[in-house]
């Protein structure tokens, strides 16, 4: 029976690591890492909870 690689790195995937760790990132980069930064902090970020009583009826005059 032949074992399977399951940690294989094709030679093309090395060569492409390799080539992000020594460019800098582009600004158009950057930018979009900046935006996805502020969606995870708003989406992360916890609320405090109103309570009930604080918390407006919304069919309270219907």
């Amino acid at each position: 029976m032949i074992r399977k690689q399951h940690r294989y790195v094709s030679d093309i995937d090395l060569f492409l690591q390799g080539f992000d760790r020594s460019t800098p990132l582009s600004l158009s980069q950057q930018a979009e890492i900046k935006k996805h930064q502020s969606i995870f902090e708003k989406r992360d970020r916890t609320t405090r909870v109103q309570s009930p009583a604080l918390r407006p009826v919304i069919w309270e005059g219907f």
